[in-house]
This record gives C-alpha cells, structure tokens and sequence, in this order.
C-alpha cells in the first residue's frame, strides 16, 4: 500500500521522548519504594508489576488506538502496512517482542534470585551469574535500539525492524476538518 504521509523520524524520536517522561513518576517511585514501606514481600510485588508497566503500556495502548501518549501528541499513528488499517493487541505485542523477551528474562533472573535471597541458599555464584544476565539484558537492549534507529534512518518508509517484523508503519494522522 502506498501511504502519502509517513511519520518523520523526528516525530517518532520525540513521540518516544514524550512516553519516556511518562514514566519519570514511576522511575522515582522505584527508587523511593524501600524507604515507604518496611515490608519485603510488598517491595517484591511492587518491582515485578513495575518493570513489567513499559511493554505493557505500548502494547496496550498501541493494540487500543494505535498511539500512545507520546504519538498522540505528535499525530502519529501505528497502522497495519498491508492495508493502513487498526492493528489488533497481538500486532501490537509483535512489535514489542524483543524488549518483552529481555525484560521477563531479566524479572525471571530476579525473581529466582529473590527467591533464592528469601530462601537463604542465594550465594555469590548466584550473584555472578545474574549479573552477566542483566549485564547481556542491557547490551542487548542497547544494541537493539541501535538496530532499531539505524533501520528507520535507512528504510525508505521509516520502518523500523519491529514494523517489519509486526507488519506496520507509522502514519501522520490525517487532520479532521471541523
């Protein structure tokens, strides 16, 4: 399908700068949390639900309307390629999919590492091996994003290769006449 109006690299970039300042709340709230409470189970459940509040928001909302926050607020839109057409929850996950993938192996690292701290048979072995986890999480997502910008800086459309994987692009939203 040929669309008249791809959303710039620029809009994109700032879209995404938007929905990071969403989570500037939470981010502080993460650092915050041990001294509101005394009780570990609660910190426990507060960082496994936290950490999971990212993927959720764009899958969420992008399954929802196709925007979120920060896209509304540059009039960009996800849209399916092959018809231009809403894009359902699960397309919406599709393009997620590799940051989904890291952080629930870094949760499931840290929850077995929490577990096995409660438990009292955590040792330094255990230590060592989630931080290589979390340290490859982070290179991973480091070199992802850097896949990511490189493909949308090059790709004719400004597709990204999680629009390329999930089959969408994103569209400047058409202005309603009043």
């Amino acid at each position: 399908m040929q669309f008249t109006s791809i959303a710039s690299t620029f809009d994109r970039i700032t879209a995404s700068f938007i929905d990071s300042l969403v989570f500037l709340p939470i981010i502080f709230l993460d650092y915050s949390i041990e001294d509101l409470t005394q009780s570990q189970l609660l910190i426990f459940l507060y960082f496994v639900v936290s950490w999971q509040l990212g993927w959720l928001y764009t899958t969420l909302l992008h399954g929802y309307r196709g925007q979120t926050l920060g896209k509304i607020r540059r009039h960009i839109q996800v849209v399916q390629f092959a018809d231009g057409s809403h894009i359902s929850y699960r397309r919406a996950a599709l393009r997620d999919l590799p940051y989904i993938v890291l952080i629930l192996v870094s949760t499931s690292v840290w929850i077995y590492a929490n577990i096995a701290w409660f438990g009292g048979w955590y040792s330094e072995e255990h230590n060592a091996i989630a931080s290589k986890v979390y340290w490859a999480v982070l290179y991973s997502s480091l070199g992802w994003i850097l896949v990511e910008c490189v493909s949308m800086f090059f790709h004719p459309q400004r597709r990204a290769i999680h629009d390329l994987i999930a089959g969408t692009i994103v569209i400047r939203q058409l202005q309603k006449a009043y």
